[in-house]
């Protein structure tokens, strides 16, 4: 598959095997839906797909498919990047899409020991492995805008309480003075109270 000039018929994806990985009936969609299509026929060289939902696609948008293929969790070019930095001092480094906890002890291997992950979860298989990826990483960041592309928009808001209680729970040893805001009305009072006494909180 060669990358070419996108026009009113013709679309690229980056890095090119990405359109490689391709299947018969996969459903495609680019920059928050505002185009949809879905995959007809596929030759060696290209794919053909019919459009379910036209409209304008500018530079370097991001497409989402409706299951999971294979994405290199770094790139060459963020290797680099990631070189540059560490030699100027930088020990802060963001990690996008972070989907599993190999990708951030991959993360780990470039950046080093002394510095500071901040884990971006902002796909559904973020959110799976969220426990996981919390062993490994330093901070983490819910984009709730690219995580919408996956999750339903109001859903979110539930899954960032979930995710507040574990890393909570993961780190309330080491919380002396803190306190923790949690919006009760997810859950209701009776929901909160029973989650923090099961797991021998005090109230």
């Amino acid at each position: 598959f060669e990358e070419v000039i996108g026009d009113s018929e013709n679309i690229s994806f980056h890095p090119s095997y990405v359109a490689e990985q391709l299947q018969l009936g996969d459903c495609i969609s680019v920059d928050f839906n505002s185009v949809a299509f879905k995959v007809i026929e596929k030759s060696q060289k290209y794919c053909y797909a019919k459009v379910l939902t036209g409209g304008t696609v500018g530079n370097n948008k991001a497409a989402n498919l409706d299951r999971e293929i294979n994405l290199d969790p770094i790139t060459e070019k963020d290797k680099k990047a990631i070189k540059i930095a560490r030699g100027m001092g930088i020990t802060n480094f963001a990690l996008s899409f972070a989907n599993s906890k190999e990708d951030v002890a991959m993360m780990r291997k470039l950046v080093g020991e002394n510095s500071s992950i901040i884990s971006k979860i902002e796909s559904r298989s973020g959110l799976i492995n969220l426990e996981s990826i919390l062993e490994l990483t330093d901070e983490i960041l819910i984009d709730r805008g690219d995580l919408s592309r996956q999750v339903e928009l109001q859903k979110i808001p539930f899954f960032q309480c979930i995710q507040t209680f574990q890393v909570f729970l993961l780190q309330q040893r080491h919380w002396k003075h803190e306190y923790l805001l949690i919006p009760i009305s997810f859950f209701g009072k009776a929901s909160i109270f029973s989650f923090l006494y099961l797991h021998g909180l005090q109230v």
